[in-house]
C-alpha cells in the first residue's frame, strides 16, 4: 500500500463510524441539537467517499486525461455548491434546503 492509502482508509473508516454514531445520538430528536446531528450525519459518510474517491484516484494504472481532469472539477464544484447551500440553509435560509445541499454534495462525489 502507498503511503497516501492507509491514511485515506482511516479517514474512511472513521467517517462511517461518526456518521453511524451521530444517527444513534440523534435518533430521538427530541432536542435541537439530535435534529442537528441527525440532518448533518450524512456528511461523515461523504467525507469517506471523498476518501475512496482520492484512493481510487491515486491506485488508478493510469493518470487520468484532461477529459478525467475535467469530471473531477465539475464534481467538485456541484460538491462544493452543496456545501455553500447547506451552509446557507443553516444561517439564514430554510432548514429543508439541507438536504438539497447533502444531496448535491454526493452527486458531486
Amino acid at each position: 500500500m502507498p503511503s497516501r492509502i492507509r491514511p485515506l482508509s482511516v479517514v474512511a473508516a472513521l467517517g462511517v463510524v461518526v456518521s453511524i454514531v451521530m444517527v444513534v445520538y440523534g435518533l430521538s430528536e427530541s432536542t435541537p441539537a439530535q435534529q442537528v446531528a441527525l440532518e448533518l450525519s450524512a456528511l461523515p459518510l461523504s467525507v469517506s467517499l471523498a476518501a475512496g474517491d482520492v484512493i481510487l484516484l491515486t491506485t488508478g494504472s493510469r493518470q487520468p486525461g484532461p477529459r478525467a481532469r475535467m469530471v473531477v472539477a465539475g464534481g467538485a464544484a456541484i460538491s462544493l455548491l452543496g456545501l455553500l447551500l447547506m451552509v446557507f440553509a443553516y444561517v439564514t435560509g430554510p432548514r429543508g434546503m439541507v438536504h438539497l445541499g447533502q444531496f448535491l454534495v454526493f452527486v458531486g462525489l
